[in-house]
């Protein structure tokens, strides 16, 4: 069940739904046709492509999308990426059933995991411990004043928001970093919402600055204790360099609401979910820019060891040169990006986050790794 994705390159989207017997759901592919996962192909009108796998479910099924939920180890990652042919590409993302069903399904079959093919994602299943029981993945906060009064936000009106616009509790779903609910509820999200730059800059301050007073009565957390050789996590992230056929290299210039370099060119780029580097580029240049890229033509060609201050944690910044790639860069997280745009090398522009410039000065200059930001020894 593949189609042709946008710029002529084909992808599909299964959703692998597991119950809580730790059997994955299957439909019939056609009229008489084998027990399969379910399975879809990109289209115009999917956000991520996991949207794809969860239309999949419900097209084919009577499944609603209330009937299935996040698994909390893998959330929005793929749990298997695999290059079926030339600019084919199967992503492959669970999903756990979120409640009994009261009679079986029409036209499906679940079978258990151990028979799944191909057996990768079952394998990488055990290996994440997921028995497909359901559990919380968003986490909200019912704050009141004791007169009969409750807090709620507005919800931002921006895309992939659900119920944009809306009052709701404050709250918001899981992230890989977060151990537990209070952890969701932690108040990082100012980049969802639309402030001036003066605003944001103020809040960042304060809230790095400020630590809320414990709760009456409330069991206070005890600290991390450091590891007992300083070791500490960086935090991953995954870059696109591209060149086309004129040598210029592909950048995006970032929302002026961003979070981070805002108003600035960059680096089709990401952070690391529950995945490997080089999944996480595939889907974000998917998700960002309608690229599809075979796992196979990616190249790691630069690394930048940043750091951004004294207080900040670390980060390792891969650079992988696409050797090829089917699509044509176009505008798919308006929130995120404005615009995509080829830039000599020679030429590139003067906003241009720092440590973008170093890898590509890095690549032109054959050097594979880079410091940026760390005190010499």
């Amino acid at each position: 069940m593949s189609g042709f994705a946008p710029g002529g390159a084909r992808i599909t989207c299964r959703a692998l739904v597991v119950d809580r017997e730790r059997r994955a759901l299957h439909v019939r592919d056609g009229a008489g046709g084998p027990f399969v996962l379910p399975a879809a192909r990109a289209g115009e009108g999917d956000r991520t492509l996991l949207a794809a796998a969860l239309r999949a479910v419900t097209e084919r099924t009577r499944l609603a999308p209330g009937d299935l939920c996040l698994t909390p180890r893998l959330l929005t990652s793929p749990v298997h990426v695999e290059a079926t042919g030339p600019a084919c590409l199967t992503f492959t993302f669970v999903l756990y059933l979120a409640r009994e069903l009261a009679e079986p399904l029409p036209g499906a079959d679940w079978l258990p995991l151990e028979k799944l093919e191909p057996p990768a994602p079952a394998e990488r299943l055990s290996a994440a411990g997921l028995d497909g029981s359901p559990a919380p993945v968003n986490s909200s906060a019912l704050i009141h004043d004791g007169g009969g009064r409750y807090l709620l936000h507005l919800r931002d009106n921006a895309p992939g928001i659900p119920e944009p616009g809306a009052f709701a509790l404050l709250g918001g779903g899981r992230e890989p970093g977060d151990r537990t609910p209070e952890d969701t509820l932690r108040p990082d999200e100012l980049h969802r919402l639309r402030l001036d730059p003066g605003t944001r800059a103020l809040l960042l301050r304060h809230a790095a600055r400020s630590a809320p007073p414990p709760a009456v009565g409330a069991v206070p957390r005890p600290a991390k204790a450091p590891d007992a050789r300083g070791t500490e996590p960086n935090i991953v992230g995954a870059h696109l360099y591209a060149e086309d056929g004129d040598g210029r290299v592909l950048l995006g210039l970032r929302h002026p609401g961003s979070a981070f370099a805002g108003s600035t060119w960059h680096f089709l780029a990401g952070h690391c979910e529950r995945e490997s580097a080089v999944t996480c580029l595939v889907r974000e240049a998917y998700e960002e820019a309608g690229l599809v890229i075979d796992p196979a033509d990616v190249d790691l060609a630069h690394v930048v060891h940043v750091l951004n201050g004294p207080a900040a944690r670390p980060r390792l910044q891969l650079v992988f040169r696409a050797r090829r790639w089917q699509g044509t860069p176009r505008l798919r997280e308006p929130d995120k990006c404005l615009e995509w745009r080829w830039w000599a090398p020679d030429g590139l522009p003067e906003k241009l986050v720092p440590y973008t410039r170093v890898a590509i000065d890095g690549i032109r200059a054959g050097r594979a790794y880079s410091e940026l930001g760390w005190c010499p020894a």
